[in-house]
């Protein structure tokens, strides 16, 4: 594979992926009391937006992998951040900080993943795009 096709793929799912945060955080909700399969999976799903969010932005900068981990962190805080602030003050929706710890959380996870698969990819002489 291309070494450039996939930090370049990346780097398109990764605005796909930005447009799906905004359109479920920041869509009006109607939850039913019926509607949850287990308490907690409102922070699940955070986890996994932005864990999915930061790893995608981890391999499409892959090349500047060592520069922008401390980056990545500091901008998945202000992007969870600034999307609890927005939702605030949309009606039907509301801030809650454990959706902030759920998001840093995710985050921090992907960036550990993909420290990890960087240097499993660099022990078994591949390149980590």
């Amino acid at each position: 594979m291309d070494s450039k096709l996939l930090p370049r793929i990346s780097r398109w799912l990764l605005v796909l992926w930005t447009l799906g945060i905004f359109y479920l955080l920041f869509s009006p909700i109607s939850v039913d009391e019926g509607w949850e399969l287990f308490e907690g999976q409102d922070k699940v799903a955070h986890f996994v937006l932005f864990s999915t969010w930061t790893f995608l932005v981890m391999v499409g900068f892959a090349r500047y992998f060592n520069k922008v981990i401390l980056t990545v962190t500091i901008l998945s805080l202000l992007f969870a951040g600034s999307t609890e602030v927005i939702q605030y003050f949309l009606p039907g929706r509301s801030a809650d900080w454990m959706d902030l710890v759920a998001d840093l959380i995710g985050s921090v996870f992907a960036v550990l993943v993909a420290l990890i698969l960087k240097k499993e990819l660099i022990r078994v002489g591949k390149e980590f795009y």
